[in-house]
């Protein structure tokens, strides 16, 4: 658990002519749009808007979290949360594997497309399109330091979705575990074969 202060500097000034400047020859041949909510929300939404007019596929992690509408979320194909933004997006006490199952569903009721719900050490809860739940446990490891474990996640859980991994959910929860049992956020995030090494020590 952590707690962790956002001072948003340049990022506060991200605005909707920053996305028009890079649609035409950035965005329009783009494999996957990842956002977050560092950024002006305005201009999260513009982003998400364009991406979905022209076809691209969208990944929005809602950190830090704030109130979205259901046409917000009608634009997203991957929705990342943890137990309290999935709370706060749902309106649902979310604790465990059942409470975030239930979340999830309502979040896609409210129109995402698919949802995953983060849990820390117990994992990941996956509502596919379908409405199928499934429940990802994390590898476990001894944690020394929790700070950017989401964002590991989402980087990795893209770079597999891009790669069209069927293995970016684990893959993606054993970046998060190898990069927890060190000390700071970028200089802890694994390389991929440093991921590599990690899972196949764990398979063997």
């Amino acid at each position: 658990e952590n707690c962790i202060v956002v001072i948003p500097g340049t990022n506060a000034h991200v605005g909707a002519a920053d996305v028009d400047a890079v649609t035409s020859d950035l965005l329009r041949t783009a494999a996957l749009l990842v956002l977050q909510l560092e950024i002006p929300l305005v201009t999260v939404r513009h982003a998400l808007r364009t991406a979905r007019a022209l076809g691209v596929t969208t990944l929005l992690n809602v950190a830090p979290a704030v109130p979205l509408t259901n046409d917000d979320l009608a634009c997203v194909d991957w929705l990342v949360v943890n137990e309290g933004e999935a709370a706060l997006l749902a309106g649902l006490s979310v604790s465990d594997v059942s409470s975030a199952g239930a979340a999830a569903l309502a979040l896609q009721a409210r129109g995402a497309a698919q949802v995953l719900v983060t849990l820390g050490s117990a994992g990941v809860l996956h509502a596919g399109p379908d409405g199928a739940l499934q429940h990802w446990p994390a590898p476990k490891v001894q944690a020394v330091d929790t700070t950017g474990a989401g964002d590991t996640f989402v980087g990795a859980f893209a770079a597999g979705l891009v790669a069209a991994d069927a293995q970016a959910l684990p893959r993606a929860l054993g970046a998060a575990a190898l990069q927890v049992t060190r000390h700071g956020t970028q200089s802890a995030m694994p390389t991929q074969a440093e991921l590599d090494a990690f899972l196949a020590d764990r398979a063997a």
